[in-house]
């Protein structure tokens, strides 16, 4: 119950204010606030622990969740406060410091700062090798590459043109996510997501049959051969999400065998989202007339 969890810590705090778990109860009552929705409470009761207790374990990650509340308001105030409080802990070099840059990135990415995304996630991605973990050099990647596929996206240029404004933008989101395919450290989870996003780049460059190829070989690759339960979701989602992109695309090339033939494969993988793909197939035998056996 997080009301009565904010009642508890906030009468601990009036009762008990020269406790040493003081800066703890403070970090609890901030994640409560958070949790709630309460984000302008979060955002104070934060900035009061790190202000505080300024040399306290929990005074950077109470900084660090200040700038996410103050980031999941609609206030551009509290955006532009998000973006101030990042900047001081990633020059901090603390050990939030990447972790405080990505979440820049991020969010000038969801404010369609294109470019201010892409040169906070160079900067991360230029920084010493191992520097950054494993999941979050990869996330950053795929950030790259979807900041430059928005930036193409959002140009007037005709998309489909070999040369233009938007040609270049995909090219380098292309090669942002052929990083993450190619990376042996990278999970499968990874590799799939990088490579849907990877096609819709090939796709919005006309390049069909290569947009294509890239979603079956995530099919061909991520066909589930043990129980679903031991599956990494994600790893499992975004197979499904190349399944239906080839699906599309098909669709789109009027090949309507090859569309029925992935999505009963996808139906057949099981999961949450089967039933979905059963039912595609079957409109699309039946609009088309479609009427073989299907397959096993």
């Amino acid at each position: 119950d997080i009301a009565a969890l904010i009642e508890r810590a906030g009468r601990f705090l009036d009762e008990w204010p020269q406790s040493a778990r003081r800066p703890s109860v403070l970090m609890v009552l901030g994640e409560a606030h958070f949790r709630g929705g309460d984000y302008p409470g979060a955002i104070l009761v934060f900035q009061r622990l790190a202000t505080e207790s300024p040399g306290s374990p929990f005074a950077e990650p109470a900084r660090f969740f200040a700038g996410k509340a103050a980031s999941l308001t609609q206030s551009p105030e509290n955006r532009a406060l998000a973006l101030e409080i990042w900047e001081e802990i990633a020059r901090s070099g603390g050990a939030l410091a990447s972790a405080a840059r990505h979440e820049q990135g991020l969010l000038k990415l969801a404010r369609d700062d294109l470019d201010g995304a892409i040169e906070t996630f160079d900067a991360l991605l230029a920084m010493p090798a191992g520097a950054l973990a494993v999941d979050r050099r990869l996330a950053v990647l795929c950030d790259l590459g979807q900041a430059w596929f928005m930036k193409a996206s959002a140009s007037p240029a005709t998309p489909h043109a070999e040369t233009g404004d938007a040609s270049e933008p995909l090219r380098s989101a292309i090669a942002a996510f052929e990083t993450v395919e190619k990376d042996p450290e990278a999970s499968r989870a990874w590799r799939f997501q990088a490579a849907v996003r990877h096609g819709k780049c090939l796709e919005l460059l006309g390049e069909k049959a290569s947009a294509l190829e890239v979603y079956y070989d995530v099919v061909r690759s991520g066909r589930p051969t043990a129980p679903l339960a031991s599956i990494p979701v994600a790893e499992f989602d975004w197979y499904f999400r190349a399944g239906i992109a080839a699906v599309e695309l098909l669709r789109s090339q009027e090949n309507w065998r090859g569309a029925v033939r992935i999505a009963e494969q996808l139906a057949r993988a099981g999961g949450s989202r089967a039933a979905e793909a059963a039912r595609i197939a079957e409109n699309l035998r039946l609009r088309h007339f479609l009427w073989d056996e299907p397959e096993g």
